[in-house]
């Protein structure tokens, strides 16, 4: 199994303008930690190509929050299978977890949904959780609102489309493409082809979902239709918040001026990293020469057609059957209002054969040999920068949609050239910090400790080694429990051993442990003996271990140390009073100097600590109690 770390989030603005808070980005840490702890499961999450759950890649392990002056990273660990063994362990991973997650977040509304399945009638309908949870059988939702599905209504249209205003007449969205029919009471979704792979196992593509309802909003849109999920019917009281799966899509920017974009079929085709990436091959795009048409009131207009096809590389596990499901759409441009009269979105199904057949194609001379589902239709006046947004958004991941929507490369004038860094190189900075969490590994200790956390070999013998640094500073470390010899370096750096607190560490014993290691550090910087330390402390919560490493400037530490007597609450999950912390942490952090070097080796280490500057000598006594 390949392993490697990496910065999960930050709580830095992203693209979309949106920042998560220190405290959500630890409590997004404690929840899984807490419930793998109780479910007996190992900790981590599945890491999924794209976000599709269909594509599994991995295990991810979230480690902890490095704390610097410029944001908050979470930090982890990335594992990634070698072998047949390793995807084999990885898949039975990812089923656990997704076993686990929707048992537990399906738990708050077992009585609610003991009563919906109760209601329902025909086919005993399978449970089912995304964006909430509910029950899934062929033609359930179909069954129970007839209305907003069967063709024989005046709602729905030969495709199967509902009339996008009238079902929001009858329902609220609650997230984009979620709606909550007021009667019966109960949960619709947009179709399930609005998915990652076609698959109810992945959320809705709410980009699109989003884009589209706001396109219905413009004064020029007569009809706007969309495809609901027959099979799929939700319980309102079990819809959380809006699934989030960031993604960042540069805007469309080719000259709205479609009448000059050349008639005939072009083929845009990935490159090997993305094809692998997006699970797409290559695009095909059609303009077809404009035509005459006449419209209801005999007058003639100018109109251009437009189609485009994506081609993937692998089947769709929501279609099953070794059948490909390529997204497809068809839009008509009006070239004297120059606006959209018309656009749709579709899924065109080929099963293996007539995808090869496909495949050697282009559009163009494709023919009509797929199974053809519509999912969404435009009517009326649609703006060219409205339509872009909404076509770009129904291919997510296919960035070649983007990259066609952009200027010709040859007519792209080159960004200008950044200015070459001549900065000094990444560092870490004088004062950060360090919080990890993780499954406690063994019982606390009855009293305060120090772990021998290095290893030393003496006399062909391997020894627990707890540094305990100089001056002060050691005299205070030792007056805590050890049955590791003790060791301190000849230089001014001192990564001192982690300190356990004992179970339950009330107040008191935060205290008792951060009082006077403050002050024995703050008088050691002043003497000279101490320049830079770091140093780590460890206690467990509801069998959770948590360690707050220090690192940095000596006094600076100290300084942070001494303010977080009054901050650390040691009885309370970390994402309590994280906030409060790191704002101490930027009264006393300087400007930073140089990029922040975040410390890779404390994913593993859980903790911090310093580099020396140069080889030290280190004194070590074994103490009396240790055996020669």
């Amino acid at each position: 199994m390949r392993s490697s770390e990496g910065v999960f989030v930050t709580d830095g603005v992203n693209r979309h303008k949106m920042m998560l808070p220190v405290e959500e980005l630890v409590g997004s840490m404690e929840r899984p930690l807490l419930r793998s702890i109780q479910n007996g499961l190992p900790y981590g999450m599945p890491l999924n190509v794209e976000h599709d759950k269909c594509r599994p890649a991995g295990w991810c392990i979230p480690r902890g929050i490095y704390l610097a002056r410029d944001m908050a990273r979470q930090l982890g660990t990335f594992l990634e299978p070698d072998t047949q063994d390793d995807r084999t362990q990885l898949g039975r991973l990812q089923s656990q977890f997704e076993e686990d997650w929707h048992r537990s977040e399906a738990a708050p509304h077992i009585d609610g949904l003991n009563a919906l399945l109760a209601s329902l009638s025909g086919e005993s309908p399978s449970f089912w959780h995304v964006e909430g949870s509910g029950f899934v059988a062929p033609g359930l939702a179909a069954s129970i609102c007839p209305r907003l599905f069967t063709t024989e209504s005046d709602l729905v249209d030969k495709d199967g489309l509902v009339e996008y205003r009238a079902l929001l007449d009858q329902a609220t969205q609650i997230h984009p493409g979620v709606f909550h029919l007021r009667e019966p009471d109960i949960l619709l979704y947009a179709h399930s082809f609005f998915r990652r792979s076609l698959s109810r196992r992945n959320s809705l593509n709410g980009y699109l979902l989003r884009s589209f309802h706001e396109a219905t909003k413009e004064a020029g849109v007569t009809n706007a239709r969309l495809k609901l999920d027959p099979d799929l019917v939700g319980l309102p009281a079990s819809a959380g918040p809006a699934v989030m799966e960031l993604e960042y899509w540069h805007g469309p920017k080719y000259d709205d001026a479609i009448e000059t974009i050349p008639s005939g079929v072009s083929e845009h085709s990935n490159n090997e990293g993305h094809r692998t990436l997006a699970g797409i091959s290559r695009t095909h795009i059609w303009w077809k020469d404009p035509k005459t048409r006449r419209d209801d009131d005999g007058l003639e207009r100018q109109v251009r057609t437009f189609e485009v096809e994506e081609l993937i590389e692998d089947p769709s596990p929501g279609l099953g059957d070794q059948t490909f499901g390529c997204r497809y759409a068809h839009a008509e441009y009006d070239l004297s209002p120059r606006a959209v009269s018309h656009f749709d979105g579709a899924i065109r199904a080929y099963d293996g054969n007539a995808y090869l057949e496909r495949l050697d194609r282009l559009i163009n001379r494709a023919g009509k040999h797929a199974h053809y589902t519509k999912l969404f239709r435009l009517d009326g006046s649609v703006t060219v920068h409205r339509w872009k947004r909404v076509l770009s958004d129904f291919f997510r991941g296919n960035q070649l949609i983007p990259e066609y929507l952009g200027a010709a490369a040859e007519d792209r004038p080159a960004p200008p050239a950044e200015p070459e860094y001549t900065g000094p190189p990444p560092a870490l900075p004088s004062l950060s910090a360090y919080l990890a969490l993780d499954v406690a590994r063994m019982a606390s200790p009855d009293v305060v400790s120090l772990a021998g956390d290095q290893r030393v070999m003496l006399a062909e013998k391997t020894l627990a080694i707890a540094e305990v640094g100089r001056g002060q500073t050691c005299e205070v470390m030792k007056r805590w429990s050890l049955e590791a010899a003790t060791m301190s370096g000849d230089d001014t750096t001192a990564n001192l051993a982690r300190i356990v607190l004992p179970h339950p560490a009330g107040p008191a014993i935060w205290t008792n442990v951060a009082e006077p290691l403050s002050v024995a550090i703050a008088a050691d910087a002043a003497a000279g003996i101490t320049s830079s330390v770091s140093l780590a402390i460890e206690w467990q919560i509801e069998g959770a271990a948590i360690t707050l490493s220090i690192a940095g400037d000596a006094v600076r530490v100290a300084r942070l140390l001494a303010a977080s007597i009054a901050i650390v609450r040691t009885g309370e999950w970390p994402s309590e009073w994280i906030a409060q912390f790191r704002d101490a942490m930027l009264e006393h952090a300087p400007p930073l100097d140089a990029p922040v070097d975040w410390p890779a080796s404390a994913v593993n280490a859980g903790r911090m600590a310093l580099e020396r500057a140069r080889r030290v000598r280190m004194a070590i006594d074994r103490g009396a109690n240790l055996s020669d």
